[in-house]
């Protein structure tokens, strides 16, 4: 870390990130209040967090979510998902897509938005809002989009930004703020609760007081995970963004995955515990 980044960092936090071969960058605080915030401004490979800023787009312009767009053989990819498992010409409402492409990072569910609203669309969207870091050029594992595994991109900065404002309710209206939180509180993959005696369902049991709204984002050289742990009136921001070319598995003990939960874990003895 940068001499003046280092000084920001406690030293718990410091061996958690040095221990880590590869780029971070990351934005942790309470809400509201202030942090820590790493190479915030630097481009990630979004992976699968882009997914955040598709969902904020459409629920955004008000779109009817009732539409239903049929399964098209075309907007396959591979990857994560059930829908690619499934017959093509079944129809499914934009809400269900929504939930699909969030809580289980449904890659044919997001190409489906993508060709249905077009990606002017979705970049006039990141311009209005102003998270000049973010892009979305390209469908998700698709065989139609060439180097579709780096084209969209994102940093901790306007991902934080879109959390926080989503949080404090500045960035949607209410009813659609409301069905935001709650697809994303069902995300079935909350890395960052992983180091913690808590799992996912302790939280759809409601065995715990914690509450999770995150997106995690997976690729060969790059794990992520962005989201707000919330427990009775406290919250706290995690963003974090890795990149490494030493562990490219996608098996759960992946350097990328553990820096995640062990991030995540400090935020919750930090702030929530």
């Amino acid at each position: 870390m940068r001499e003046a980044e280092d000084a920001a960092v406690d030293s718990e936090l410091r061996a958690i990130l040095d221990r880590f071969p590869g780029r971070v960058g990351l934005v942790l605080q309470p809400l509201p209040g202030t942090g820590i915030r790493l190479r915030e401004d630097e481009e990630f490979p979004a992976a699968s967090t882009i997914k955040l800023f598709i969902m904020g787009a459409i629920l955004d312009a008000g779109a009817d979510l009732n539409e239903r767009l049929p399964l098209l053989a075309s907007e396959v990819g591979s990857g994560s998902g059930v829908l690619k498992d499934l017959t093509p010409g079944i129809e499914l409402p934009l809400k269900d897509l929504l939930t699909l492409m969030i809580t289980i990072s449904d890659n044919t569910a997001t190409n489906l938005l993508l060709e249905r609203f077009g990606f002017p669309f979705f970049q006039s969207y990141l311009q209005k809002q102003g998270w000049r870091g973010t892009r979305i050029e390209r469908k998700l594992s698709h065989p139609g989009s060439a180097d579709w595994t780096g084209a969209n991109r994102t940093t901790p900065r306007d991902l934080a930004d879109f959390l926080i404002r989503l949080w404090q309710g500045d960035l949607l209206p209410p009813a659609q703020q409301s069905l935001a939180l709650d697809i994303l509180s069902r995300q079935h993959y909350p890395g960052l609760i992983y180091a913690l005696p808590i799992d996912s369902d302790h939280i759809e049991d409601h065995e715990t007081p914690l509450r999770v709204y995150s997106k995690s984002g997976s690729l060969r050289r790059a794990r992520h995970d962005a989201g707000i742990l919330a427990r009775g009136d406290r919250a706290a921001l995690a963003v974090v963004l890795s990149e490494a070319e030493v562990d490219l598995s996608f098996n759960p003990g992946n350097q990328g995955a553990q820096l995640i939960a062990e991030v995540g874990a400090w935020v919750y003895r930090r702030w929530l515990a």
